[in-house]
């Protein structure tokens, strides 16, 4: 190689995907930021009616085993692959191969217009890293009967 030619970076070694989960809601220690508490943790919806649009959740990640500056974003993809939403897409650093680094993505309004399994998934410097199914049930809300006074004076 000559001394104009441009040196190729090594591969960037991406971080593992440490975590991955959908919640209700993250609770951050104000004494310790990185003690994090997830409070009802879920991987379903049960609908009562279609289409669906999902009350606010938190999608966590937690990456590490790397180093370097990442780029990260998660989506929400139906089965056919299209990104119902997509999080604001954020830069890390790890400073060396023990850190690790969390990241929370509040999510409100997804339309889902069927039932059955989407994908949660996680990105980082555009590479999937992981996913996790999401599965929308519809449950309509049951109807009771009303018995008439006949039938129950029978």
């Amino acid at each position: 190689m000559d001394k104009f030619s441009p040196e190729k970076n090594p591969a960037k070694e991406l971080p593992a995907n440490l975590i991955l989960l959908i919640c209700d809601k993250v609770l951050v220690d104000v004494y310790n930021p990185s003690l994090h508490t997830y409070v009802n943790v879920f991987d379903t919806f049960n609908a009562p009616q279609l289409p669906f649009f999902n009350p606010p959740m938190v999608i966590v990640g937690s990456y590490g085993l790397a180093q370097g500056e990442f780029r990260h974003y998660f989506e929400i993809q139906d089965k056919t692959g299209e990104v119902l939403v997509r999080s604001k897409e954020t830069k890390f650093f790890l400073d060396n191969r023990t850190a690790h680094h969390n990241e929370h993505a509040m999510i409100i309004g997804v339309k889902f217009d069927h039932p059955g399994v989407y994908w949660v998934k996680s990105f980082i410097d555009g590479e999937e890293m992981a996913k996790l199914p999401l599965i929308v049930n519809y449950k309509p809300p049951q109807v009771k009967r009303q018995q008439n006074d006949e039938e129950t004076n029978t």
